[in-house]
């Protein structure tokens, strides 16, 4: 299963769309990055982000703080998001780990232009 965005909320700056999404993590990690589509959330753009900020949200002391890198696809449909679990390497592929990851939301932030 691939990872699964939510969108939070959206909004326009006049300039851009903006999108705050939150992502679970489950089943199995590929290596260089599990694809996570946010073609559905109905964003108000049909373009690829140019920026994004990813976030862990892990809050407890047994839980160690993780990195997130975004790597856009071709298509909001297929983009990636790579994991760094305890911040040091990318995860290896297989099971994510619990409580590591399976227990993490991501919050992210992404920038869409308007066309």
């Amino acid at each position: 299963m691939a990872a699964t965005a939510t969108l939070v909320k959206q909004w326009w700056d006049g300039k851009k769309i903006w999108a705050q999404v939150n992502i679970v993590l489950s089943g199995s990690y590929v290596q260089g990055g599990d694809t996570c589509s946010l073609a559905a959330l109905g964003i108000k753009s049909s373009l690829v982000p140019f920026s994004f900020d990813l976030q862990s949200t892990a809050g407890t002391a047994a839980q160690a703080v993780n990195l997130y890198q975004w790597v856009p696809g071709t298509t909001q449909a297929n983009g990636k998001i790579r994991c760094f679990i305890g911040a040091v390497a990318e995860l290896a592929a297989g099971a994510y780990p619990a409580p590591a990851a399976t227990t993490d939301t991501v919050a992210g932030t992404f920038a869409f232009e308007i066309r």
